[in-house]
């Protein structure tokens, strides 16, 4: 009995919509810098991409320990577009980091398609402008 109340408060959680799938992903692996978090969204190769990532990034990790708040860039995301592609969706967003006083300013695509009932990040992009 207590699996079906875990089973349902998590699936009340899970986002839903291909466009809430793409946010949700967007959160985690920019805004929150944690892949870990991220790839339980994705599948096929964007799951391959962060797993490829944590494992280049895991001895980094080690060494720096801690990260304070102040050495983290903010990010602010915009979605700028929805198209559909084949089955499945692409998203675009306009994405700004800022480092102290330094501003820069990036886009992302996010491909989300329904697999086993959920939708999934099967591709990701970040590119300069």
């Amino acid at each position: 009995m207590k699996w079906i109340l875990v089973a349902l408060l998590a699936s009340a959680c899970a986002p839903h919509s291909p466009e809430a799938v793409g946010d949700k992903f967007v959160d985690y692996y920019l805004v929150e810098m944690d892949q870990g978090r991220a790839i339980a969204l994705a599948s096929g190769l964007a799951r391959d991409m962060l797993e490829r990532e944590l494992r280049d990034v895991s001895s980094i990790r080690k060494q720096m320990g801690y990260m304070p708040a102040d050495a983290r860039p903010e990010i602010y995301y915009r979605r700028t577009g929805v198209r559909d592609d084949g089955g499945g969706k692409v998203l675009t967003y306009d994405v700004t980091v800022k480092l102290k006083q330094d501003v820069s300013h990036k886009s992302a695509q996010v491909a989300v398609r329904r697999e086993g009932g959920a939708w999934k990040v099967v591709f990701y992009k970040l590119s300069d402008g």
